[in-house]
């Protein structure tokens, strides 16, 4: 018999911290994929904006993801690492994360722990493996593998004023 519990145990059991700007954290064991909705919409370019109880937001507040602000982005980058985070550690998350810092943490910084917190949690990486077979054909099943941070959307274009 297969006992899955034995596994979700060595996660639990794991060496689960990390270090970054001078500070140590723990994230979780596991996180529920209904926590990293926001993050997967937006990763899969079908972002809209959402209230508490998963209703799309309609009207001026919808944000679909080609209209995503960079504002917005950067919240679900935090939002994201929050929730992998244990409990207690936001206030020391957020001074580590303070952008008047002589050498703050930029955006690669919060790609790259995102995708390491993915990896840990998941037990699988999320990226191409770092062996070459030469086939430049994506997964093992033969599917491109869709990355797992997308760029900041680029800031929205205003159209220039009226001139009449």
């Amino acid at each position: 018999m297969k006992n899955f519990d034995l596994d979700r145990q060595v996660r639990v059991d794991q060496d689960r911290s990390f270090q970054i700007n001078g500070q140590t954290f723990t994230h979780k064991p596991a996180v529920a994929p209904e926590a990293l909705l926001g993050w997967s919409a937006m990763v899969g370019g079908e972002f809209v904006e959402r209230d508490e109880n998963g209703t799309i937001l309609l009207g001026p507040d919808a944000l679909p993801i080609s209209s995503l602000s960079e504002q917005k982005a950067l919240e679900i980058y935090e939002s994201t690492i929050l929730t992998f985070l244990e409990a207690g550690q936001e206030e020391r998350w957020a001074e580590v994360r303070n952008p008047a810092q002589a050498n703050p943490i930029n955006l690669k910084d919060l790609t790259d722990l995102i995708t390491w917190l993915f990896e840990e949690t998941s037990g699988r990486p999320t990226g191409p493996s770092s062996s070459s077979s030469g086939s430049g054909a994506g997964g093992a099943n033969g599917v491109p593998e869709t990355p797992l941070t997308p760029s900041l959307p680029p800031p929205v274009a205003v159209p220039p004023a009226s001139t009449t």
